[in-house]
């Protein structure tokens, strides 16, 4: 919590005081019922801005990866509380990129 309150603090400026709203889920507590799926899933490789996919954004190519996941898993996608992607060649974009491949699949 305490780091969150740093990053909104940054966000929202030093002469502004937000109040921290709470998620939905819950995220930064754990409990005895949690469950954790690890899973392991990639895209094709062809060559950077080149290849076959040159004109595929990353945000389809994680669309993909997330539909095949969740079918290899059986599990429903109103299920799922955070997600956790990597990727190469977007630093510092994998919280978007796995918010917007979500709301694609």
């Amino acid at each position: 919590m305490e780091r969150m309150r740093v990053v909104l603090g940054h966000v929202a400026g030093s002469g502004q005081r937000r109040a921290l709203a709470p998620s939905p889920f819950r995220s930064w507590l754990s409990g005895p019922d949690d469950v954790v799926v690890v899973h392991g899933r990639r895209t094709p490789i062809a060559r950077s801005n080149r290849g076959g996919f040159k004109e595929t954004t990353p945000d389809e190519l994680l669309a993909a990866v997330m539909t095949a996941v969740l079918s290899d898993l059986k599990l429903s996608p109103e299920r799922l509380g955070d997600i956790c992607v990597g990727n190469v060649l977007q630093p510092g974009a994998g919280a978007l990129m796995a918010r917007v491949g979500q709301f694609l699949r």
